[in-house]
Protein backbone atom coordinates (compact mmCIF):
# COMPACT_ATOMS: atom_id res chain seq x y z
CA UNK A 1 0.00 0.00 0.00
CA UNK A 2 2.81 2.42 0.85
CA UNK A 3 4.49 1.84 -2.52
CA UNK A 4 1.21 2.43 -4.35
CA UNK A 5 0.71 5.68 -2.44
CA UNK A 6 4.23 6.81 -3.35
CA UNK A 7 3.62 6.11 -7.04
CA UNK A 8 0.23 7.87 -7.00
CA UNK A 9 1.79 10.93 -5.37
CA UNK A 10 4.52 10.94 -8.01
CA UNK A 11 1.91 10.66 -10.74
CA UNK A 12 -0.07 13.56 -9.29
CA UNK A 13 3.10 15.61 -9.10
CA UNK A 14 3.60 15.02 -12.82
CA UNK A 15 0.10 16.31 -13.54
CA UNK A 16 0.15 19.34 -11.26
CA UNK A 17 -0.26 22.65 -13.06
CA UNK A 18 2.41 24.31 -10.91
CA UNK A 19 5.07 21.72 -11.77
CA UNK A 20 4.28 21.70 -15.47
CA UNK A 21 4.23 25.50 -15.59
CA UNK A 22 7.54 26.22 -13.92
CA UNK A 23 9.57 23.12 -14.84
CA UNK A 24 8.02 21.69 -18.02
CA UNK A 25 11.33 20.10 -19.07
CA UNK A 26 11.32 17.85 -16.01
CA UNK A 27 7.68 17.08 -15.18
CA UNK A 28 5.38 15.45 -17.70
CA UNK A 29 7.00 12.11 -18.55
CA UNK A 30 3.68 10.24 -18.24
CA UNK A 31 2.34 9.37 -21.72
CA UNK A 32 -1.15 10.36 -22.83
CA UNK A 33 -2.09 6.69 -23.24
CA UNK A 34 -1.13 3.58 -21.27
CA UNK A 35 -0.77 5.43 -17.98
CA UNK A 36 -2.09 2.51 -15.95
CA UNK A 37 0.60 0.23 -17.37
CA UNK A 38 3.29 2.83 -16.62
CA UNK A 39 1.96 3.07 -13.06
CA UNK A 40 2.17 -0.72 -12.74
CA UNK A 41 5.79 -0.66 -13.98
CA UNK A 42 6.66 2.01 -11.42
CA UNK A 43 5.20 -0.09 -8.61
CA UNK A 44 6.95 -3.22 -9.89
CA UNK A 45 10.41 -1.70 -10.17
CA UNK A 46 10.05 0.08 -6.81
CA UNK A 47 8.83 -3.04 -5.01
CA UNK A 48 11.64 -5.21 -6.41
CA UNK A 49 14.26 -2.55 -5.67
CA UNK A 50 13.06 -2.03 -2.10
CA UNK A 51 13.00 -5.79 -1.46
CA UNK A 52 16.58 -6.08 -2.70
CA UNK A 53 17.65 -3.23 -0.44
CA UNK A 54 15.86 -4.69 2.58
CA UNK A 55 17.33 -8.16 1.97
CA UNK A 56 20.83 -6.71 1.70
CA UNK A 57 20.45 -4.68 4.90
CA UNK A 58 18.88 -7.60 6.79
CA UNK A 59 21.71 -9.97 5.87
CA UNK A 60 24.33 -7.40 6.81
CA UNK A 61 22.65 -6.77 10.17
CA UNK A 62 22.43 -10.52 10.85
CA UNK A 63 26.16 -10.88 10.30
CA UNK A 64 27.43 -7.81 12.09
CA UNK A 65 25.80 -4.52 13.08
CA UNK A 66 29.12 -2.69 12.82
CA UNK A 67 29.48 -3.69 9.19
CA UNK A 68 26.00 -2.33 8.49
CA UNK A 69 26.79 1.00 10.18
CA UNK A 70 30.03 1.26 8.19
CA UNK A 71 28.15 0.55 4.95
CA UNK A 72 25.45 3.16 5.64
CA UNK A 73 28.04 5.76 6.65
CA UNK A 74 30.14 5.00 3.56
CA UNK A 75 27.13 5.19 1.28
CA UNK A 76 26.12 8.60 2.65
CA UNK A 77 29.73 9.82 2.60
CA UNK A 78 30.13 8.89 -1.06
CA UNK A 79 26.93 10.79 -1.87
CA UNK A 80 28.05 13.87 0.06
CA UNK A 81 31.50 13.71 -1.54
CA UNK A 82 29.87 13.62 -4.96
CA UNK A 83 27.80 16.71 -4.10
CA UNK A 84 30.76 18.54 -2.55
CA UNK A 85 33.10 17.94 -5.48
CA UNK A 86 30.48 19.34 -7.85
CA UNK A 87 29.66 22.33 -5.64
CA UNK A 88 26.12 21.03 -5.29
CA UNK A 89 25.88 20.22 -1.58
CA UNK A 90 23.60 23.10 -0.51
CA UNK A 91 19.89 22.27 -0.69
CA UNK A 92 17.70 24.66 -2.66
CA UNK A 93 15.31 25.72 0.10
CA UNK A 94 15.40 29.47 0.59
CA UNK A 95 16.75 29.33 4.14
CA UNK A 96 19.38 31.99 4.81
CA UNK A 97 22.28 32.15 7.25
CA UNK A 98 23.82 29.30 9.22
CA UNK A 99 20.46 27.52 9.34
CA UNK A 100 20.90 26.80 5.63
CA UNK A 101 23.85 24.51 6.38
CA UNK A 102 21.88 22.48 8.93
CA UNK A 103 18.81 22.27 6.70
CA UNK A 104 20.96 21.18 3.74
CA UNK A 105 22.55 18.32 5.68
CA UNK A 106 19.20 17.12 7.06
CA UNK A 107 17.52 17.28 3.65
CA UNK A 108 20.37 15.55 1.84
CA UNK A 109 20.56 12.68 4.33
CA UNK A 110 16.78 12.27 4.50
CA UNK A 111 16.22 12.29 0.75
CA UNK A 112 19.05 9.80 0.16
CA UNK A 113 17.53 7.36 2.67
CA UNK A 114 14.03 7.88 1.24
CA UNK A 115 15.24 7.11 -2.28
CA UNK A 116 17.14 4.03 -1.09
CA UNK A 117 14.03 2.53 0.50
CA UNK A 118 11.26 3.81 -1.80
CA UNK A 119 12.85 4.66 -5.17
CA UNK A 120 10.62 7.72 -5.58
CA UNK A 121 11.22 8.89 -9.14
CA UNK A 122 10.54 12.53 -8.31
CA UNK A 123 13.85 12.71 -6.41
CA UNK A 124 15.87 12.33 -9.60
CA UNK A 125 15.41 16.10 -9.79
CA UNK A 126 18.67 18.12 -9.90
CA UNK A 127 17.52 19.82 -6.70
CA UNK A 128 17.66 16.40 -5.00
CA UNK A 129 19.87 13.46 -6.07
CA UNK A 130 20.12 14.46 -9.71
CA UNK A 131 19.28 12.24 -12.66
CA UNK A 132 22.66 10.57 -13.12
CA UNK A 133 23.15 9.83 -9.40
CA UNK A 134 19.56 8.61 -9.01
CA UNK A 135 20.12 6.02 -11.73
CA UNK A 136 23.61 5.16 -10.45
CA UNK A 137 22.13 4.74 -6.98
CA UNK A 138 19.93 1.92 -8.29
CA UNK A 139 23.01 0.05 -9.50
CA UNK A 140 24.90 0.65 -6.24
CA UNK A 141 22.01 -0.59 -4.08
CA UNK A 142 21.55 -3.73 -6.13
CA UNK A 143 25.29 -4.41 -6.14
CA UNK A 144 25.20 -4.06 -2.34
CA UNK A 145 22.53 -6.75 -2.16
CA UNK A 146 24.62 -9.21 -4.20
CA UNK A 147 27.68 -8.49 -2.02
CA UNK A 148 25.59 -9.04 1.11
CA UNK A 149 24.37 -12.41 -0.19
CA UNK A 150 27.93 -13.47 -1.03
CA UNK A 151 29.24 -12.48 2.41
CA UNK A 152 26.28 -14.08 4.15
CA UNK A 153 26.73 -17.41 2.33
CA UNK A 154 30.42 -17.37 3.19
CA UNK A 155 29.60 -16.49 6.80
CA UNK A 156 26.94 -19.23 6.94
CA UNK A 157 29.34 -21.87 5.62
CA UNK A 158 32.04 -20.87 8.09
CA UNK A 159 29.58 -20.86 10.97
CA UNK A 160 28.31 -24.31 10.05
CA UNK A 161 31.86 -25.63 9.78
CA UNK A 162 32.83 -24.08 13.09
CA UNK A 163 29.78 -25.50 14.89
CA UNK A 164 30.54 -28.98 13.68
CA UNK A 165 34.16 -28.90 14.87
CA UNK A 166 34.16 -26.74 17.95
CA UNK A 167 30.90 -25.65 19.61
CA UNK A 168 32.78 -23.32 21.94
CA UNK A 169 33.56 -21.02 19.03
CA UNK A 170 29.91 -20.01 18.75
CA UNK A 171 29.38 -19.75 22.51
CA UNK A 172 32.30 -17.58 23.57
CA UNK A 173 34.44 -16.58 20.62
CA UNK A 174 34.41 -14.66 17.40
CA UNK A 175 34.90 -15.62 13.78
CA UNK A 176 36.69 -13.31 11.35
CA UNK A 177 35.73 -10.26 13.42
CA UNK A 178 32.09 -11.37 13.65
CA UNK A 179 30.50 -11.61 17.08
CA UNK A 180 29.27 -15.18 17.00
CA UNK A 181 27.98 -15.26 20.56
CA UNK A 182 24.69 -13.71 19.52
CA UNK A 183 23.96 -15.76 16.41
CA UNK A 184 23.01 -19.29 15.58
CA UNK A 185 23.77 -21.33 12.52
CA UNK A 186 21.89 -19.59 9.69
CA UNK A 187 19.29 -21.71 7.92
CA UNK A 188 19.67 -22.59 4.28
CA UNK A 189 17.66 -20.16 2.15
CA UNK A 190 17.33 -19.82 -1.65
CA UNK A 191 18.88 -16.35 -1.42
CA UNK A 192 20.74 -16.42 -4.71
CA UNK A 193 17.65 -17.44 -6.68
CA UNK A 194 15.49 -14.86 -4.88
CA UNK A 195 17.94 -12.01 -5.42
CA UNK A 196 18.52 -12.87 -9.07
CA UNK A 197 14.77 -13.05 -9.64
CA UNK A 198 14.18 -9.66 -8.02
CA UNK A 199 17.10 -8.17 -9.93
CA UNK A 200 15.72 -9.39 -13.27
CA UNK A 201 12.24 -8.11 -12.38
CA UNK A 202 13.68 -4.73 -11.39
CA UNK A 203 15.71 -4.34 -14.59
CA UNK A 204 12.86 -5.47 -16.85
CA UNK A 205 10.41 -3.12 -15.13
CA UNK A 206 12.81 -0.21 -15.37
CA UNK A 207 13.57 -0.94 -19.01
CA UNK A 208 9.90 -1.19 -20.00
CA UNK A 209 9.18 1.94 -17.97
CA UNK A 210 11.78 3.95 -19.88
CA UNK A 211 10.43 2.63 -23.17
CA UNK A 212 6.86 3.73 -22.38
CA UNK A 213 7.35 7.26 -21.02
CA UNK A 214 7.55 10.35 -23.20
CA UNK A 215 10.93 10.10 -24.91
CA UNK A 216 11.90 13.74 -24.42
CA UNK A 217 12.09 13.08 -20.68
CA UNK A 218 14.56 10.20 -20.88
CA UNK A 219 17.40 12.67 -20.39
CA UNK A 220 16.09 13.49 -16.91
CA UNK A 221 17.14 10.01 -15.78
CA UNK A 222 20.81 10.64 -16.61
CA UNK A 223 20.91 14.45 -16.42
CA UNK A 224 24.35 15.44 -15.01
CA UNK A 225 23.39 19.05 -14.20
CA UNK A 226 23.70 20.45 -10.70
CA UNK A 227 20.84 22.29 -8.98
CA UNK A 228 22.45 25.62 -9.85
CA UNK A 229 22.88 24.70 -13.52
CA UNK A 230 19.30 23.47 -13.74
CA UNK A 231 17.88 26.59 -12.09
CA UNK A 232 19.89 28.93 -14.30
CA UNK A 233 18.88 27.02 -17.43
CA UNK A 234 15.27 27.11 -16.25
CA UNK A 235 15.47 30.91 -15.96
CA UNK A 236 17.11 31.37 -19.36
CA UNK A 237 14.56 29.11 -21.05
CA UNK A 238 11.54 30.59 -19.27
CA UNK A 239 8.78 31.75 -21.59
CA UNK A 240 7.01 34.26 -19.36
CA UNK A 241 8.29 36.64 -16.70
CA UNK A 242 6.21 34.79 -14.12
CA UNK A 243 8.05 31.56 -14.92
CA UNK A 244 11.43 33.28 -14.79
CA UNK A 245 10.68 34.75 -11.35
CA UNK A 246 10.69 31.17 -10.05
CA UNK A 247 14.48 31.51 -9.74
CA UNK A 248 14.07 33.72 -6.65
CA UNK A 249 12.18 31.00 -4.77
CA UNK A 250 15.47 29.14 -4.28
CA UNK A 251 18.58 29.83 -2.23
CA UNK A 252 20.55 32.81 -3.63
CA UNK A 253 23.73 30.74 -3.96
CA UNK A 254 22.08 28.66 -6.69
CA UNK A 255 21.72 31.63 -9.05
CA UNK A 256 24.76 33.62 -7.93
CA UNK A 257 26.52 32.87 -11.22
CA UNK A 258 23.90 34.82 -13.21
CA UNK A 259 23.43 37.76 -10.81
CA UNK A 260 24.51 40.28 -13.45
CA UNK A 261 22.01 38.88 -15.97
CA UNK A 262 19.28 38.94 -13.34
CA UNK A 263 20.02 42.52 -12.31
CA UNK A 264 19.93 43.71 -15.92
CA UNK A 265 16.70 41.85 -16.55
CA UNK A 266 15.03 43.31 -13.47
CA UNK A 267 16.15 46.85 -14.34
CA UNK A 268 14.88 46.58 -17.90
CA UNK A 269 11.42 45.24 -16.97
CA UNK A 270 10.63 46.70 -13.54
CA UNK A 271 8.75 49.76 -14.81
CA UNK A 272 6.64 47.57 -17.09
CA UNK A 273 5.70 45.23 -14.23
CA UNK A 274 4.72 48.15 -12.00
CA UNK A 275 2.50 49.58 -14.73
CA UNK A 276 0.84 46.27 -15.64
CA UNK A 277 0.41 45.23 -11.97
CA UNK A 278 -0.14 41.56 -12.79
CA UNK A 279 -1.37 39.37 -9.94
CA UNK A 280 1.91 37.45 -9.67
CA UNK A 281 4.03 40.59 -9.17
CA UNK A 282 3.39 40.98 -5.44
CA UNK A 283 5.31 42.39 -2.49
CA UNK A 284 5.84 38.82 -1.27
CA UNK A 285 7.54 37.92 -4.55
CA UNK A 286 9.61 41.11 -4.49
CA UNK A 287 10.70 40.25 -0.95
CA UNK A 288 12.46 37.14 -2.23
CA UNK A 289 14.77 39.15 -4.48
CA UNK A 290 18.18 39.88 -2.89
CA UNK A 291 18.47 43.61 -2.19
CA UNK A 292 21.64 43.92 -4.28
CA UNK A 293 19.72 42.82 -7.37
CA UNK A 294 16.84 45.29 -7.03
CA UNK A 295 16.79 48.17 -9.55
CA UNK A 296 18.42 51.29 -8.12
CA UNK A 297 15.32 53.50 -8.53
CA UNK A 298 13.13 51.07 -6.62
CA UNK A 299 15.85 50.27 -4.09
CA UNK A 300 16.35 53.94 -3.21
CA UNK A 301 12.64 54.30 -2.44
CA UNK A 302 12.85 51.51 0.10
CA UNK A 303 15.80 52.81 2.12
CA UNK A 304 19.48 53.61 2.17
CA UNK A 305 20.68 50.32 3.66
CA UNK A 306 19.78 46.63 3.54
CA UNK A 307 18.02 46.70 6.92
CA UNK A 308 15.87 49.66 5.92
CA UNK A 309 14.91 48.06 2.62
CA UNK A 310 13.96 44.86 4.40
CA UNK A 311 11.66 46.76 6.76
CA UNK A 312 10.03 48.58 3.87
CA UNK A 313 9.38 45.34 1.98
CA UNK A 314 7.99 43.69 5.14
CA UNK A 315 5.60 46.63 5.53
CA UNK A 316 4.52 46.24 1.89
CA UNK A 317 3.86 42.54 2.44
CA UNK A 318 1.73 43.21 5.54
CA UNK A 319 -0.26 45.89 3.72
CA UNK A 320 -0.80 43.53 0.81
CA UNK A 321 -1.97 40.73 3.11
CA UNK A 322 -4.37 43.13 4.81
CA UNK A 323 -5.83 44.08 1.43
CA UNK A 324 -6.38 40.41 0.63
CA UNK A 325 -8.20 39.85 3.94
CA UNK A 326 -10.41 42.89 3.37
CA UNK A 327 -11.21 41.76 -0.17
CA UNK A 328 -12.14 38.26 1.03
CA UNK A 329 -14.39 39.73 3.71
CA UNK A 330 -16.07 42.00 1.14
CA UNK A 331 -16.74 39.06 -1.17
CA UNK A 332 -18.09 36.93 1.67
CA UNK A 333 -20.40 39.76 2.73
CA UNK A 334 -21.62 40.23 -0.83
CA UNK A 335 -22.30 36.49 -1.18
CA UNK A 336 -24.55 36.57 1.90
CA UNK A 337 -26.81 39.24 0.45
CA UNK A 338 -29.96 37.56 -0.80
CA UNK A 339 -31.93 39.54 -3.35
CA UNK A 340 -35.52 40.25 -2.24
CA UNK A 341 -38.33 38.77 -4.29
Amino acid sequence: MRLEENKILTHLKQLSFYSLSFQPNFYGYFPDSGRLFVMFLMISMSASHVLLKVIGCSLMLRMNQTWFIIYMASDQSMYFLYKLLRGDWRYGLRVLGAASLIVSVICRVSIKIIVDFTLIIHYRHPFDLGGIYWSTNIVLNQAFCFVSVYLYRKYSAEMTKTNSTDTSATDNGTLDGIDSSQVTTPPTLPLVELVIGLFVLSMLSFGFFLSRINKEYLVTFYDPRTASQFLCDNWRNGISDKERFYVFSKHPSLYESINKELKDWLSENWSKWEEEREDWFTAKVIGKIPSELLPEKFSCKLGVDVKGRRKSIDAMIKAEEKEVVVEKARRASAAQIVPSE
